[in-house]
């Protein structure tokens, strides 16, 4: 077992010359991108083979949603815009992407909750005004986004994360 995931990292894993490492993350030929920064610290970088832009995961300036880190702005966002339904507690965890031009796109749920719960994540998502984008050296770039939106209709995830 041991051999057999070394020998699947010797062959998704590739190191370049200058210590950089590439990994291919899944079929859909993404790949995650590592290296050192100035500060010797790693920076994580996802694109596609295609001609497409890259697709950050780690940036030196997080995305804002109304001036406001995510955390804050975008929970407040969806706590106000999505609907409720009666006798639900449950988490739907949506990837998307923010835009150089703050808008979202390739909104999909990255596991299946319930089918009327996907499609109102998703839509939420979707309907959100423009953000303040990522920065990469001063410069606005595409970043994926992972956003838990939550339907508490009993106060499970409230009082759960109450200390």
């Amino acid at each position: 077992m041991i051999f057999i995931l070394m020998t699947f990292c010797l062959v998704a894993c590739g190191q370049t010359k200058n210590g950089q490492f590439d990994r291919l993350v899944d079929s859909s030929k993404t790949i995650q991108h590592f290296e050192k920064d100035q500060s010797n610290e790693t920076v994580v970088s996802e694109s596609s083979d295609t001609n497409e832009e890259k697709i950050y995961s780690v940036v030196e300036d997080l995305p804002l949603f109304d001036g406001k880190p995510a955390e804050i702005g975008f929970s407040e966002y969806v706590d106000k815009n999505h609907t409720d339904y009666d006798g639900v507690s449950a988490r739907v965890f949506v990837e998307f992407i923010i835009e150089k031009d703050g808008t979202i796109s390739n909104a999909k749920v990255l596991r299946n909750i319930n089918q009327i719960l996907d499609k109102e994540a998703i839509r939420v998502i979707n309907a959100s005004p423009k953000w303040t984008p990522a920065k990469v050296g001063g410069e606005a770039v595409r970043m994926k986004y992972v956003y838990p939106v939550t339907f508490d209709h009993y106060g499970f995830y409230k009082n759960k994360n109450k200390k």
